[in-house]
């Protein structure tokens, strides 16, 4: 559970950088690289770094999966607010979100906390 997890937050991590560097708008070549790094306003910083959040979620998920839990869920959510809402976007917040749902649910298996509350 726990390797699908950080299996899902990496994609995340990954397709999110994609599109918050903006690969998936631009032609390759030369002037791909200096259009990257044309305009580093606190938008496009914040494009980077909340992919990055999902990604060491992801890679964190393994040995502490509460904590990459959470921080594939903070991505999920930042990804969901920040980017436009196309095919590439939405494949990297459900996938960390999945992540995270899974991540926290191995967390309680792990640790002996109930995930939910017994029937009565």
């Amino acid at each position: 559970m726990a390797f699908i997890a950080a299996l899902l937050g990496i994609v995340a991590g990954i397709v999110g950088l994609t599109v918050g560097i903006g690969l998936d708008h631009i032609q390759a070549g030369p002037t791909a690289i200096t259009l990257l790094f044309a305009d580093l306003t606190a938008v496009k910083l914040a494009s980077v770094a909340i992919p990055m959040a999902s990604l060491v979620g992801g890679i964190v998920s393994r040995a502490k999966p509460l904590i990459g839990g959470v921080l594939m869920l903070l991505g999920a959510g930042g990804m969901a607010i920040i980017f436009e809402i196309d095919y590439p976007t939405e494949l990297a917040v459900a996938s960390s979100g999945i992540g995270a749902m899974m991540a926290i649910y191995a967390n309680s298996r792990t640790s002996g906390i109930p995930a939910a509350a017994p029937a009565e």
